[in-house]
This record gives structure tokens, sequence and C-alpha cells, in this order.
């Protein structure tokens, strides 16, 4: 009996461990900040409000933060949790793309976070700035 409770315990530690919340250094060229990240099934997700705020951006969400929209220069993107699309809608034509993550966009501590190594492509695309991704660090220059 008693290592049965010992291994329900372990099991249930282990899940609060997965989720855990803890931060990236993100560098620029004169400031240093920190990113809310955690780990899932072995993939990076970072704060898609934090992440478009260090990059100078500004953004709108919803109500309860379900739903975030970034203002780019040039388009507009719209993230919604627990679905794997990004919608982006160009303000020049205001035509829609509609882009598949690899996993969903997912909802914690009233933060939308987004699959890192897979989302920085299409930041990348749609910023002036370009992002780079180190081992323990993103780098955020100019181009």
């Amino acid at each position: 009996m008693i290592k049965t409770i010992l291994l329900l315990l372990l099991f249930f530690n282990s899940l609060s461990v997965c989720q855990e919340i803890s931060n990236i250094s993100v560098t620029g060229r004169t400031t240093d900040n920190l990113l809310p990240s955690y780990n899932f099934d072995g993939s990076v997700y970072i704060s898609l409000a934090k992440i478009v705020e260090i990059m100078g951006y500004s953004y709108l969400s919803d109500d309860i933060g379900k739903k975030v929209t970034i203002d780019f220069s040039n388009y507009e993107l719209i993230a919604v949790a627990n679905n794997p699309y990004l919608i982006i809608k160009s303000k020049a034509t205001n035509k829609t793309q509609t882009f598949q993550l690899p996993t969903s966009i997912h909802f914690v501590d009233n933060t939308i976070f987004i699959p890192l190594t897979s989302s920085l492509k299409i930041l990348n695309s749609l910023s002036d700035k370009e992002i780079f991704l180190s081992a323990a660090k993103i780098f955020l220059s100019k181009r």
C-alpha cells in the first residue's frame, strides 16, 4: 500500500514539473529580458505576448486571454489557445493565410504559449527584427 502511494505521489509530482514555467534570456543590442517558457512533451513553449512585446510590437487579447492579436507593421497575427493554427492577415490586401503548427497553442496561467522552434520562422517573416536561438538564449537583432 505504501509503495502504491509513493508511486502515485511521484507520478503526480512529475506531471507538475513538466509544466513549470521558467524563463529564457532574450538578449538584444542594448537590453536583456526574461521570456516566460516551459517544456511540454519535449517541446519548449514561449509566451507569445511577451516575445512580441520584447520585439517592440503591440498586441490585444480578449477578456480571458485565450486569443491574442499582434499588430506587426504590414501584418496582423492571430493566435487562439488550444488549436494548432496561426492566422496571418495582410494589412495591404486584407487576405489571410493560415499556418499549422506541429502542436497546439497552449493556455497556461492566463497566457498563450506557442512552440518556440516552429514559430520562430513565422515571427521572423512578419517582423523587421530577427530572432536567433542558441542553447540557452534567444538573440534579437534589427535587420
